[in-house]
């Protein structure tokens, strides 16, 4: 499994801890932007298909919620969701990529922070100068990223044992 946001059961992706560390630096970072300048950030990770990433960020980062590819929010709870983000001065809202996929194919181009941005708003939710509200597309900071260390050992073992299985038949 070479997938970094390890959307395959089973298996840990070499790559994936060094993904969610990076991924959770950036939410941390705009946590704390959120907090100083009174934002809400929509902010979309990896996570085509289980979301696992996007977990991992979001509870590694301490963000205020997560939305997973497998959630299909009403009205009624993104309504709810609109009205407590009104109420409180900050918060990061992490989105995996795959949320509401098959929705958004037919728009192309539309990220799935910016259809959660578009429904929260259509249930009430307001950008404004006081408070900004913001979709946050996220695959631009990990482009580069590299495996730690740990990582390209555990690859390193992984393909050790493969080649023995193979070398017993």
């Amino acid at each position: 499994n070479v997938s970094i946001d390890d959307d395959l059961g089973g298996d840990r992706a070499i790559g994936f801890l060094t993904g969610v560390e990076a991924g959770a630096t950036v939410v941390r970072g705009l946590l704390e932007d959120a907090y100083t300048h009174k934002r809400i950030y929509l902010v979309e990770t990896m996570g085509n298909r289980s979301g696992r990433h996007a977990l991992h960020c979001a509870v590694s980062a301490r963000a205020h919620l997560v939305v997973l590819p497998l959630f299909r929010l009403t009205e009624e709870v993104l309504r709810e969701i609109a009205e407590k983000l009104a109420q409180i001065d900050y918060a990061v809202v992490v989105v995996a990529e795959g949320y509401e996929s098959e929705r958004r194919r037919t728009e192309p181009g539309l990220s799935a922070s910016a259809l959660l941005l578009r429904q929260l708003e259509q249930v009430g939710l307001v950008d404004s100068p006081r408070k900004r509200v913001i979709a946050e597309p996220f695959s631009r900071y990990l482009r580069g990223v590299r495996p730690a260390f740990l990582e390209i050992s555990a690859a390193y073992l992984k393909a050790s044992v493969l080649f023995d299985a193979f070398d017993a038949g």
